[in-house]
């Protein structure tokens, strides 16, 4: 995001020329066609808050802008099942280190140092 979305945005050139209503139109643009995720839009509120409350001395007040509602994507997780056959696979010294992976949820490198 950053200064392409701005920049492919700009209404009325850089952000310290924008009024509030400009302000909440990018944010709202943001959600609605920059299809982003809720946290992205809240940085994007957060840098153009600080830049007219602590640099330009201009509060916004309240901009009632259109809130993102695209979801965080989770990650794709084995069924104990498919982790079950995939264990079954392994001869037993490496079944022994991807079990206690599986079951306590350490990086490889952090189940390597176990001793």
């Amino acid at each position: 995001m950053g200064l392409n979305a701005i920049s492919t945005f700009t209404i009325n050139g850089i952000p310290i020329r924008w009024g509030a209503q400009e302000v909440k139109s990018f944010l709202s643009h943001l959600a609605n066609e920059g299809n982003v995720a809720i946290n992205t839009q809240k940085t994007a509120l957060n840098a153009l808050a600080f830049l007219y409350n602590q640099i330009l001395s201009q509060p916004l007040g309240d901009l009632g802008f259109q809130h993102a509602t695209k979801k965080r994507n989770l990650p794709t997780v084995l069924s104990p099942h498919e982790v079950k056959s995939i264990l079954d696979q392994l001869e037993e010294k490496y079944r022994l280190i991807f079990s206690i992976l599986y079951g306590s949820g350490l990086r490889i490198s952090e189940c390597l140092r176990l001793q």
